[in-house]
């Protein structure tokens, strides 16, 4: 909305500044005799505060007139110049925003995969611990198992011992 009322302001400024232009142009070229070009030149030079020099109104009539004219178009092309301005930085502002927006939404993506990241590490260190518990359990089961190998070793060789008793004692 605020950008077609710049628009708007814009558009009435150039067209009154381009009318008070043409009209001064008009009134130069009639009290100072120059073309309309050279006339037109002047009253720009006189708009932008720019004075070249290279044309100076001569009577008296015409010095008044530069001074009222100058000091009445000045403010018409400031305000059009601060318009612009206030166009460009209001576009900077959104773009500026815009920026803001996605380097947030940046920065809620980096802390939601940092708490996964914290996440998925709490859990490893878990998983780390519990194997640590299995490799123990499972270093006792081996001693066990190795316990109970022996005693079933001792088991066959007493075995071994009252078959060959039993086997003598037969024959």
């Amino acid at each position: 909305m605020w950008h077609k009322e710049f628009k708007f302001h814009i558009l009435f400024l150039i067209i009154t500044i381009l009318i008070v232009l043409t009209a001064g142009a008009l009134t130069f070229a009639y009290l100072e005799g120059w073309s309309f070009i050279d006339s037109l030149h002047f009253v720009v030079m006189l708009a932008t505060t720019i004075g070249y020099g290279d044309l100076v109104p001569t009577s008296e009539l015409s010095k008044v007139l530069t001074m009222i004219y100058t000091i009445s178009i000045i403010p018409f092309v400031l305000y059009l110049f601060s318009l612009f301005a206030k166009m460009e930085t209001a576009q900077l502002y959104r773009k500026l925003h815009a920026v803001e927006r996605v380097q947030k939404e940046h920065e809620e993506d980096i802390l939601k995969t940092e708490k996964k990241l914290e996440e998925q590490r709490r859990q490893l260190k878990e998983q780390e611990e519990e194997n640590e518990r299995q490799k123990k359990i499972l270093k006792e089961q081996e001693k066990e198992i190795n316990v109970q190998e022996k005693e079933l070793e001792v088991q066959e060789k007493e075995l071994e011992v009252v078959e060959n008793v039993m086997l003598a004692g037969k024959k």
